[in-house]
């Protein structure tokens, strides 16, 4: 009895604390959105609807083996190391806080984006542009979902609706 009850509670905290990943749906009530819990080291806050990507240069990790989930921002456009979109309203420099890694959320987008359009990270730090395919380690963070021309919205931010799926192979 005792065996079960520690499994019990091994599995449960597995669960607690691994990624935000629905283990049921609600269509009616929201789409399903996968979080995780990062570590904001970009040296300045992160904004909703930022995009971010695995910060595995950082001095403090030595090596990516270290598991420590640092993320920043970049202006290599479609870097290979993208991780996700910001969804916490804020996450201030040196905290944890949530990205999407697959579902339907709000980014900052640059130019004209139409639905269907392939995207990843662009020219400017934290905002999303179109995959343009530039070099052999290349990725998309998702899809746009809808058609956008960059109209502010939010809290003065251009948005676009984005599907992520950070594995998403484009050719």
């Amino acid at each position: 009895m005792k065996k079960l009850l520690v499994l019990a509670i091994l599995s449960i905290s597995g669960i607690a604390f691994g990624a935000g990943i629905p283990v049921g749906v609600d269509p009616a009530n929201g789409p399903e959105v996968w979080t995780m819990e990062v570590f904001n080291d970009s040296g300045s806050s992160l904004t909703s609807g930022s995009i971010v990507v695995w910060d595995y240069t950082d001095t403090d990790m030595s090596a990516i083996g270290s598991r420590k989930m640092y993320v920043t921002t970049t202006t290599t456009v479609d870097d290979i190391a993208v991780a996700g979109i910001t969804v916490d309203p804020t996450i201030a420099d040196q905290t944890v806080g949530t990205i999407a890694i697959r579902g339907p959320v709000a980014a900052r987008v640059t130019g004209t984006v139409t639905a269907g359009l392939g995207l990843s990270t662009s020219a400017t730090a934290g905002v999303t542009g179109p995959y343009t395919n530039t070099g052999a380690d290349d990725a998309a963070v998702g899809f746009s979902i809808a058609a956008t021309s960059s109209a502010t919205a939010g809290g003065g931010a251009d948005i676009g609706i984005v599907f992520v799926e950070p594995s998403l192979q484009l050719d």
